[in-house]
C-alpha cells in the first residue's frame, strides 16, 4: 500500500511539471502582445577631448631563438623597417611513377571463432582456390592483416585492400 501511494505522488508530480511547462511554451507561442521595439537609440559621445599617447618600443631584448641582444643600429630602439628576403629556388622532386599492381581475384566467404581458444578463422577464395586463413598467415605472397566477421584486410606488393563479404 506504501508503495501505490508514492507512486501516485510521483504521478501526480510529473505531470504538474509537464503540465507547467507545456502551459509556458504554449503561453509564449500564442501571445497576443506585440513587442515593440525601438528604433532610436540615443548614441552616447564623447564629449571630452582625448590626447592620444605616445610611446616608443624599446626593442633591445635578447632575441630567444639565437641567445644574443638585438643588434639593431638605431639609438632610439626602433628597428629598421627594411625587411630582407631571400628567395630560396625549390628544388623539382622527381616524380615517381607507381607501379600498376595486379591484384588477384579475392572472394572473402566468412570467418568462424572457436570459443574455448578465442581463434579466428577465415575463409578466402584468391583467384579461384579456397584458402582457409588465419591472422597473420600468407598465402601465394598475399598477408593476412586483419580479419573481422565481414571484411579481411590483406597486403599484397606492400599495399593494403580490404575484402568485404559477399552477401
Amino acid at each position: 500500500m506504501k508503495n501505490k501511494s508514492v507512486r501516485y505522488i510521483l504521478i501526480f508530480l510529473v505531470v504538474l511539471v509537464w503540465g507547467t511547462i507545456a502551459y509556458k511554451l504554449f503561453s509564449y507561442v500564442n501571445s497576443d502582445e506585440d513587442e515593440i521595439v525601438s528604433q532610436n537609440i540615443p548614441k552616447q559621445k564623447n564629449e571630452q577631448n582625448t590626447v592620444s599617447d605616445t610611446f616608443q618600443l624599446a626593442s633591445n631584448y635578447r632575441d630567444p631563438f639565437l641567445g644574443k641582444g638585438n643588434n639593431s643600429n638605431n639609438q632610439n630602439g626602433n628597428p629598421n623597417n627594411q625587411k630582407v628576403i631571400k628567395i630560396v629556388k625549390q628544388k623539382e622532386i622527381p616524380k615517381v611513377e607507381k607501379t600498376i599492381i595486379n591484384w588477384p581475384k579475392f572472394s572473402y566467404q566468412g570467418i568462424i571463432t572457436n570459443q574455448k581458444s578465442k581463434n579466428q578463422t577465415g575463409l578466402l577464395k584468391i583467384n579461384g582456390k579456397d584458402f582457409i586463413i588465419y591472422q597473420g598467415n600468407v598465402i601465394n605472397e598475399v598477408e593476412i592483416n586483419k580479419l573481422f566477421n565481414d571484411s579481411v584486410i590483406v597486403k599484397y606488393a606492400g599495399e593494403l585492400k580490404t575484402i568485404f563479404k559477399i552477401k
